[in-house]
């Protein structure tokens, strides 16, 4: 009896460490979010309320305090001017200084860095992918009738795909591949192999 009495009082100390953890996390992220937010760009403005609503329900859900407490962005390439959320989201809100198809798609890896990051879900990131082509491509001069999200699992195809290292297999996306008139492959997906 004394032993499940205990077990209790331990358990009950334990989930509360975590719901404060949980708690100051998400405070510290919302103060990141803030502190470089545009949300007179309609982009930015569409992506923070997604981003905030997400990492809430994210969140609440799957306490894991080791990924909550790291904000190291994941797949970073050496030349990539960011190394940690707040600097994620300052590049991100640069999206209206675009005049390059390469500005493009590092402000798409972005995105998905900050998916994988987050645990944002892929409705949220194919909405903002579509209000961004709807905008950028005209300002870049591209015309891009569509998008692919290269899946995890899938078979490299070099047609469509840049692959980072050797292997056969995507790991992850950190690019989509964009399709011009005719179905002309415009830019290729950057892919993390194995």
């Amino acid at each position: 009896m004394i032993v499940c009495v205990l077990l209790q009082i331990i358990l009950t100390i334990g989930c509360g460490f975590i719901l404060v953890r949980v708690g100051r996390t998400r405070a510290r992220v919302d103060e990141i979010l803030k502190s470089s937010d545009r949300t007179d760009d309609p982009i930015i403005g569409a992506l923070m309320p997604a981003v905030r609503r997400e990492l809430h329900e994210v969140w609440s859900l799957e306490l894991s305090p080791t990924a909550m407490e790291s904000f190291t962005v994941p797949d970073r390439e050496p030349h990539d001017g960011y190394t940690d959320l707040k600097g994620l989201w300052a590049f991100l809100n640069d999206v209206p200084d675009m005049e390059r198809l390469s500005a493009m798609e590092n402000w798409i890896k972005g995105l998905l860095q900050l998916r994988q990051m987050l645990g944002l879900s892929w409705s949220v990131v194919c909405a903002t992918l579509d209000l961004f082509f709807a905008r950028k491509t005209r300002e870049v001069g591209v015309e891009v009738t569509g998008y692919e999200i290269v899946s995890e699992g899938a078979l490299i195809d070099r047609g469509r795909m840049w692959p980072m290292g050797p292997g056969t297999r995507v790991v992850r996306g950190l690019g989509v591949v964009m399709i011009g008139p005719e179905g002309r492959v415009i830019s290729k997906a950057k892919v993390m192999v194995r």
